[in-house]
């Protein structure tokens, strides 16, 4: 009799049977097949048989089996077997998982540090004929990470950011993302993030202009000194940036010259004080000064000095000055000029070799100290008159 295999331990409702399996059947098996009405009835074997097995067929569930799928079973076998083997290590695996832990905690702190370095100053490189009018930024933050000891040693003057600029737009302007490939990065730390992310710039035709250069001064002489003459070699230089700022420039000024503890004239060189403009450039960088000091003059009145008589007569004439005093206008070193007093300058008409009863006009004479110069005498020539008593 045709029965299912005990080991799939699976009820089956009717035997399938092939026509393999009943070409090599008994009559007996056959017989247990078919039901006796079917052959009380007299029919042949062969046609009970076929429509049993037809039936058979319709009503059997198609249940898989553990033979249906050999790869699928292959395969679910494996992993019931990698499963068992991994359950049986799992404090090995318990350790690895922590030590892996422990490993990335130490990691990330290795090379988990972060730092934001700010006035990283910016270095723009125009196209060739164009020079840069304006930019939007001066310097800018960085945000660098790496290991400690690499942020330890980060020095921002050490960093630059160095920026090729592309060709200018229809309006002579171009806006720029940063990117890594523009800061110069001696250390190891690596690149974040920029802040602003870009630039805004502004371009303008290339042009050159010779302007002439003018010295500047700070602190101050001592005093009683004053600066004569500041000349400069050479009296101008070669200018070149942009066409807008270049045509507005009138002059350049040295850097400022100091003048404390300076006695006398004196020769330094110094550098240009260019404007504060991007792209603006000199053929030179440092001029010559010649700074010429001499003492402060200073110019100052005195009226009214008594006129003085000299080489007068000694034979009894009588000797009349109109007028009989002068005003003066008298220049020279400062400290010099303030220590004159009025009665210490000496005006005089000199009077030998005069006739009586005769009236001469003789220039006015004065004499001075060392070092000043009398500028004017009012009036320059009197009118001196000569008689004797009767």
């Amino acid at each position: 009799m045709l029965s299912s295999s005990s080991s799939r331990k699976r009820p089956v409702p009717f035997p399938l049977l092939t026509t393999e399996n009943f070409a090599a059947a008994s009559p007996k098996s056959v017989s247990s097949v078919c039901s006796p009405p079917c052959l009380a009835a007299n029919k042949p074997a062969s046609l009970v048989f076929e429509k049993k097995l037809t039936q058979a067929k319709f009503l059997s569930p198609k249940l898989p089996t553990r033979s249906s799928h050999p790869q699928t079973e292959a395969l679910m076998d494996k992993l019931s077997q990698l499963l068992k083997y991994i359950w049986q290590d799992k404090w090995l695996i318990l350790l690895s998982l922590a030590l892996a832990f422990v490993s990335w905690q130490r990691i990330h702190r290795t090379i988990g540090y972060e730092t934001t370095l700010s006035h990283i100053p910016i270095e723009l490189i125009a196209p060739e004929g164009w020079s840069l009018l304006s930019s939007s930024l001066d310097d800018v933050s960085i945000t660098l990470r790496g290991s400690q000891e690499e942020i330890r040693l980060l020095n921002k003057d050490n960093l630059r950011v160095i920026i090729p600029l592309p060709e200018p737009n229809a309006q002579n302007e171009a806006a720029i993302r940063f990117s890594k490939t523009h800061l110069l990065n001696p250390s190891n730390a690596r690149l974040i993030r920029f802040n602003p992310p870009q630039i805004h710039v502004s371009f303008d035709q290339t042009t050159e202009k010779l302007i002439p250069v003018k010295a500047t001064f700070t602190g101050n002489l001592r005093e009683g000194l004053e600066i004569v003459q500041a000349t400069c070699k050479p009296a101008g230089v070669q200018v070149r940036g942009a066409k807008k700022m270049i045509d507005a420039l009138e002059r350049i000024e040295t850097q400022p010259i100091l003048l404390d503890r300076q006695p006398t004239s004196f020769m330094e060189t110094v550098g240009l004080a260019l404007p504060d403009t991007p792209g603006i450039s000199a053929a030179i960088q440092r001029i010559d000064v010649r700074i010429e000091i001499n003492e402060q003059l200073r110019t100052r009145q005195f009226l009214n000095v008594p006129l003085r008589v000299l080489n007068a007569p000694n034979n009894g004439a009588s000797i009349a000055l109109v007028p009989e005093t002068i005003n003066l206008a008298l220049s020279g070193a400062r400290q010099k000029v303030d220590r004159i007093r009025p009665e210490n300058i000496t005006a005089y008409v000199r009077c030998d070799q005069l006739d009586a009863s005769t009236t001469y006009d003789l220039p006015v004479q004065v004499d001075l100290p060392e070092g000043i110069i009398l500028n004017s005498t009012e009036p320059s020539v009197i009118k001196v008159s000569i008689s004797f008593a009767p």
